[in-house]
């Protein structure tokens, strides 16, 4: 494959491929979130305008294929969201972006990385895994795992 590029989101180019992702690989794995639900429709780009997003592109101008969007908080980064197209996988680009929000976390002095689980998700709970993140319990009210990984 040819080399990807990790770099800061553009907004106006880069918002639609990002909601798709969303739409097609995030929103059907929610046990919480009915993929036709129109309010988490609506606030998908307001949800995109809080914190940062990182995105994995063919280059400077392309659609990406891929992101992560999390916020710091009181010395914390709690990754938010986390895709990569299915043509796209197998290629560390998830563990790429993973690692990108874990730096900027660092270098604005988060001690923690925190983020959550959907049940039934165990693909992501392996990557998780693979990349230094432990249970630190399960939110029946969110039918999600949180997980964690110390700085």
């Amino acid at each position: 494959m040819n080399r990807i590029l990790i770099r800061l989101r553009a907004p106006r180019t880069d918002d639609g491929a990002i909601i798709s992702l969303i739409r097609k690989e995030l929103i059907p794995l929610s046990q919480t979130v009915h993929p036709r639900d129109a309010q988490t429709l609506r606030t998908l780009k307001k949800r995109l305008r809080n914190g940062s997003t990182i995105v994995a592109a063919k280059s400077k101008t392309a659609a990406p294929i891929g992101f992560i969007h999390y916020e710091i908080v009181s010395g914390i980064i709690h990754i938010d969201l986390l895709a990569v197209h299915p043509d796209y996988r197998g290629f560390s680009i998830g563990r790429s972006l993973l690692a990108a929000a874990e730096n900027d976390g660092r270098r604005s002095g988060c001690v923690l990385s925190r983020l959550f689980v959907d049940e039934g998700n165990e693909k992501a709970h392996r990557f998780y895994k693979r990349c230094g993140y432990t249970a630190a319990g399960y939110h029946a009210g969110l039918k999600c795992t949180e997980m964690i990984k110390p700085f």
